[in-house]
């Protein structure tokens, strides 16, 4: 195969990405996994695509590495669907309505953390998303005695676990509104939830992330400038984020072009091949975005999208960032309505980020408006919206320093 030829292919493969995400979204609902199996079938296709055959049907060959990933995802979960870690936590506990005090509450939220995975995620579906036992069965494919019996272990784990001391505490965070004035920044990178460019290589990153109802803590990650890269014809920066905490999950790898004010993301990939190159225009693959954040309000039609930018002095832990930028938007995404929160500090790092549902959002029958009732609510432009996410900056610092 010529060299003219394979980047016509490659071209091909690269064009019909929001394609093959429309068709991971039908086997997969969380976006993370959704990402990994994208990114997993970019690059087995593009180190294997010598081995089309003519009529060089792409995209169909692209189609069936999809498929065959999505179930080979599926059956290493043993068909378990994705739910998230919230609850209805006094019920938990105890058979009564007494009410948990702080100090119990965050001791019972590190104990549903500390849970093996098949144990935590019925106690999840039970008491947090508020499913039935019968529901729970349906939704994992398993008979209704195996979910009793991983209920009662899951309970009796967790009263062993309730009487130790808490080992660790979420910040506590608070924001006071400000008075406005015209103020603008360069941001550093695409957010705490994304990994970040940060200011060059060596530059480190340290990020907590939680989920509602409860601010569970799920884990912590460190995203890291390794190297500068050359990529389609640009240089971008390599950045890897790693779990801390759970060593077995794997490390993602994103790599940034910036110029001119302008940042674009060419890909989100897992165990890129370093000598893997394209030569191919990035922004046929993400439109680029503008680092300079600037006070006021927005609007873009694209995705029905209204946003505000303004000043807040924030308190996350014993740390105070004085006048940080609050970016807030609403807009339409595949799952229905969502509202995000984005926090900068002056140097243009992210350093607070939420993500919140609307009511006629819906993944499947377990991430909806009226499971997340428990969970903190607010309103945007006469919209309402319920958290999900949250993400904390907790840490950065230049490597060679440490």
């Amino acid at each position: 195969m010529d060299i003219e030829l394979r980047k016509k292919l490659e071209k091909r493969c690269l064009q019909i990405i929001p394609t093959l995400q429309k068709q991971i979204r039908k086997y997969i609902t969380d976006y993370n996994d959704q990402s990994d199996i994208l990114q997993d079938t970019m690059v087995s296709a593009l180190k294997n695509i010598t081995d089309l055959a003519e009529p060089y049907n792409v995209e169909g060959w692209i189609m069936t590495i999809i498929k065959n990933k999505c179930m080979a995802w599926l059956k290493s979960r043993n068909k378990m669907s994705y739910l998230p870690d919230s609850a209805n936590i006094p019920y938990i506990a105890s058979d009564t309505d007494e009410n948990l005090t702080m100090d119990e509450y965050e001791q019972l939220i590190q104990g549903i953390n500390q849970l093996s995975y098949p144990l935590r995620n019925v106690i999840q579906m039970k008491y947090f998303t508020h499913n039935s036992v019968k529901d729970i069965s349906k939704l994992l494919q398993l008979p209704e005695g195996i979910i009793k019996r991983r209920l009662h272990d899951a309970r009796k784990k967790l009263k062993k676990e309730f009487g130790m001391e808490t080992s660790k505490t979420a910040p506590k965070i608070r924001i006071i509104e400000k008075p406005q004035e015209q103020k603008s920044i360069k941001r550093l990178g695409f957010g705490l939830n994304f990994g970040s460019p940060l200011a060059g290589v060596g530059d480190v990153e340290v990020y907590e992330a939680y989920e509602f109802p409860g601010r569970i803590f799920i884990n912590k990650f460190s995203s890291e400038v390794t190297r500068k890269a050359r990529i389609m014809e640009k240089e971008v920066l390599e950045v890897r984020d790693k779990s801390i905490l759970k060593q077995e999950a794997p490390e993602k790898y994103f790599y940034y072009h910036l110029e001119d004010n302008v940042i674009s993301m060419p890909f989100r990939i897992m165990n890129f091949p370093q000598n893997l190159k394209i030569d191919i225009d990035q922004d046929e693959l993400l439109s680029p975005q503008k680092c300079k954040l600037s006070t006021g309000k927005y609007q873009n039609s694209k995705d029905n999208e209204t946003g505000i930018i303004d000043l807040v002095d924030l308190t996350i832990g014993d740390k105070t960032i004085k006048s940080a930028l609050r970016e807030r938007y609403s807009s339409d995404d595949f799952h229905g309505r969502c509202y995000m929160e984005k926090y900068y500090n002056q140097e243009g790092r992210e350093i607070l980020h939420r993500n919140y549902i609307g009511q006629n959002w819906k993944m499947g029958d377990y991430i909806t408006w009226n499971k997340w009732k428990d969970s903190p609510e607010v309103e945007f432009e006469g919209e309402k919206f319920r958290l999900w996410f949250e993400f904390v900056l907790v840490d950065n610092y230049r490597k060679e320093e440490k």
